[in-house]
């Protein structure tokens, strides 16, 4: 990977999770910009570049599945979703 940063869009929702997971990251040291929606993270897709997005399916005011899908007509940034549900 070289001595460069690499930058990751972390977009989960619930603050404990954005917080730990940013935390980890951190101290990986790579270079993480946390958001709680997918309206701020196409916003903030819009403006930067990625080198990989961390992506919660459910999410306020975008749904995770719509952020992928325009994202993905844009760019081939590798996405990991990440996602929880209460039920097997």
């Amino acid at each position: 990977m070289g001595n460069e940063t690499r930058r990751i869009m972390l977009v989960e929702d619930e603050k404990a999770i954005r917080d730990a997971v940013t935390a980890y990251l951190e101290r990986e040291n790579y270079w993480v910009t946390a958001i709680g929606d997918g309206q701020d993270a196409l916003d903030e897709f819009s403006k930067h570049h990625f080198d990989l997005i961390i992506l919660d399916l459910m999410l306020p005011r975008v749904p995770g599945e719509r952020v992928c899908r325009t994202i993905r007509d844009n760019s081939d940034v590798p996405i990991i979703m990440l996602t929880a549900k209460g039920e097997v």
